[in-house]
This record gives structure tokens, sequence and C-alpha cells, in this order.
């Protein structure tokens, strides 16, 4: 430092060459740092929804800016470990994947070294609304009080409303028909036979929407079956009609007068395709069906697999007929449909002595696509021995499912799905996932 002249400040600290040295390469030269944040975003919010990713950017600004640290409320990120949540120190920001509830708060972020200055993020978390409507049937005799119920959770709190028929009833509100405790509640007094129908609940937010339905039944007491008040308890109930399966084919029920609206046969070709529901098999004398397991999807489609025909039949609710068969891996057995991701999950044998079990995902199950399976993938090992599965289902408390488990046919422990990625994650024999 004693050999060091204005000469050589300007031979090497003169950035730009203009043979002049400015204030910020004289702080540059002997490392003086200025850091600086606007006013103005000292706390800036950020809103996000469930399931979807965030990046956080840091505003702190400054000639040589230390690298940047974060805190979730005013407690340092490294030390909580928490899932998806990364800084990947280039730029300062904080990334945030498959947001949930636990990531809301308050994260806050500063140069290493200078933490009079910070900036406040405000990390809120939008679920869409998740209802529940009840009861979901009821038969009442004219002349008496009905009560319709939903009830909804989200983030922020959901905006009811109800329609009958999918006509909204907010026009014919009266002394007979009225909303209570905040539109969550349909009262219907001296009910008469055209109040029978399909009462939809509604519920939206900035996250999405989500429905159910409650049906009415009003009928006088010598009309009154066991029939026509249980007729969830078996079977698939779908909007107002009754599916049952039988080994003659597929049979729609309309559950006030107890009757077949429709008798999909064993015969009856797929729609748009040559394929039979049923086709009859070699050794049979009579066309008939085998089912194992069936889905709603959405009130849209009944997902229902046929073991013996490795295929999974998909059946439009609205025109009563199969437009699709999916096939499978050999035997399949069991449905379960994630709503969280619009799944339909199928679990096969491989045989009917169980000897190479396997576990498949129909995506967008929804959607009105042509459908096929993906095979769940395992981290680190083959893995194709699944004895059974669980996913847990989403509820008022819970909108958004990450993760399901799995039964191993030759090992006593759970794995985990990753129902993101559709990806099997082993447990290592210390309990840490590899």
């Amino acid at each position: 430092m004693s050999d060091c002249s204005l000469f050589d400040l300007l031979k090497y600290d003169d950035y730009n060459r203009d043979k002049h040295l400015g204030l910020e390469e004289f702080y540059r030269a002997f490392q003086v740092i200025q850091l600086s944040l606007p006013e103005d975003q000292k706390v800036s919010i950020t809103a996000a929804i469930v399931g979807q990713s965030a990046v956080l950017s840091c505003a702190i600004q400054g000639t040589l800016r230390p690298p940047i640290i974060w805190k979730r409320n005013n407690v340092g990120l490294k030390s909580l470990d928490l899932e998806d949540i990364n800084d990947f120190g280039d730029d300062g920001s904080l990334y945030i994947t498959k947001i949930t509830t636990t990531h809301m708060g308050n994260y806050s972020c500063y140069a290493d070294g200078y933490d009079k200055i910070y900036q406040t993020h405000i990390l809120q978390v939008n679920v869409p609304p998740v209802i529940r409507v009840f009861p979901e049937s009821q038969a009442r005799e004219p002349g008496v009080t009905a009560r319709l119920r939903c009830h909804a959770e989200g983030i922020p709190n959901p905006v009811l409303g109800w329609l009958k028929n999918g006509i909204d009833i907010t026009p014919k509100l009266s002394k007979q028909l009225t909303l209570q405790a905040n539109g969550s509640e349909v009262h219907i007094s001296n009910v008469r036979y055209e109040d029978t129908g399909a009462y939809t609940c509604i519920a939206k937010n900035e996250a999405g929407v989500d429905e159910d339905i409650s049906s009415l039944f009003v009928e006088d007491s010598a009309r009154k079956t066991l029939a026509n008040i249980l007729w969830r308890e078996e079977g698939l109930g779908i909007g107002n009609m009754f599916y049952v399966f039988y080994e003659d084919g597929i049979k729609v029920i309309q559950p006030v007068e107890c009757e077949f609206q429709r008798h999909i046969k064993p015969n009856e070709k797929l729609l748009g395709f040559q394929d039979e529901v049923c086709p009859k098999t070699d050794g049979d004398e009579v066309q008939r069906c085998i089912w194992a397991s069936a889905a709603n999807v959405k009130d849209k489609f009944i997902y229902v697999t046929q073991p013996t025909l490795d295929r999974v039949l998909i059946v439009d609710v609205q025109s009563q007929k199969v437009v699709q068969a999916v096939s499978t891996d050999p035997v399949p057995v069991k449905l379960h449909y994630d709503k969280s991701h619009d799944q339909v999950w199928v679990l096969s044998w491989g045989s009917f002595d169980k000897d190479s079990p396997t576990l498949q995902v129909i995506t967008q199950a929804s959607g009105s696509i042509s459908h096929h399976t993906i095979h769940t993938q395992p981290v680190g090992k083959q893995f194709d021995r699944v004895d059974d599965f669980f996913i847990p289902s989403a509820t008022l408390l819970i909108t958004h499912i990450r993760f399901g488990f799995i039964l191993h046919k030759d090992e006593p422990v759970l794995q985990k799905i990753d129902l993101e990625t559709i990806t099997i994650l082993w447990e290592g024999e210390d309990g840490e996932e590899s």
C-alpha cells in the first residue's frame, strides 16, 4: 500500500477507461459496500395457489453486495430445513415449489453482515374451495319443511351459490324458498312435488371452484320406499342416477320411481369403436360381464375395471354410453380417483394368483381426451410388487394431497408415492429416503 499512487487507482480501477474515477469505482477500489432498498419495496405481498410455485426476489441492491440471507418468521431458513424451499445463491431469490398452507408466513432477506437493511415478503397461500353438502339425499312428504346445508372451506373464504337442476335459485327466492346462514342453507317450507330436484351448492374464491349436489325427493308416504332413501348406499350414485353393474351389463336406475332408465348390454358397441362392452370370451356359453371396482370422476365419467379383459371402461354420465376402453396391466382390481390431481390410480394383480402386481395411473381423468395408463416410477430400483395402496381423500381441512402410501408384497414397510411426479419414494434401511 505504501507504493500505491493515484496513478495506480486510475490504472487498475478505472473500469470504463474514461480517465476519471467515479464514486462506484472508488467504492470498489477500497471494497466499500453501499446497499439500498427503495422505501416502497420494504414490504412485498405475494399471493400463490396451493400446488403452484413462487419466486421471492430480494430487492436489496448495491455495489459488492454480499450473499443474500433469508429468514422465515425471523428464523434462518437453513436451520428450518423446510421442504421445497431453495435459495440457489445466484441472484439472491428464494424459490418455493409445490406450495402448501405450511409455507404461509413472512420471509425476510438481507445482505450477509448487513441485517439493518432488510426486505419482508408476506406470502399468502390461497386454497381452492372444498365443500360438503348434507344431507346428500332426502325424501320429504308434501307440506313439511326441507333443509339443505352446505359447508365450505377455502382461503380466502368462498362465496356460495345454489342451483336447482342447473338453474340459479336466487331469482326464485320467496317466503317458501329462503337462503339462511349467510347463504349456506336452503330452507323450503311447505314443500311441493315440484320442489323435487338436484340442488347444487357452488363455492368460489380466487383459487378455484367446487360444487356438490343435495337431492330432494318430495313424495307421499305411500310411495316412499327404502330404495328412494338409501339409493346412495350401494353401487355408484351419480347426480340423480344410480349405476349398478351386473353380469348382463350396466343398468342406470332412476331412484325416485325406482325404474330402469337405461340398460347398457354386454354386446353394445363402445361409442365410435367396434369393441363390445363385454365381449364373449372363449369357453363362455353366455356373453357376460365381470367387474371389480368403479370410481366416480367429477360426476362426468365412471371408470370401472374389467379384470378378465385387462382394461378399464369409461362411461360417459351425460350420454350414458361407454366411450373408451383403456388397456391396463393384467387383472386390474382396484381403482381410486385422486381429485387433487385429477388422476385415476389402478392396481393390477398381474394374474389371478397375484404374482406380479403393479400400479398404474390415468392422468387428466376428467378430460374429454384419449386416455392411457402410466406406470409409477420407483426411485433407485425396480418396483413391480405392489400389494395395496392408499391415497388420502381431500377433506375440508386438507384440500391438496401430495403423497400416497404403498404396501409392498415382499416387505413389511410403507413406501411413499409422490402424486405430483407419479414417483415412488423408497425408504432406506436407516429410515431415510433414497
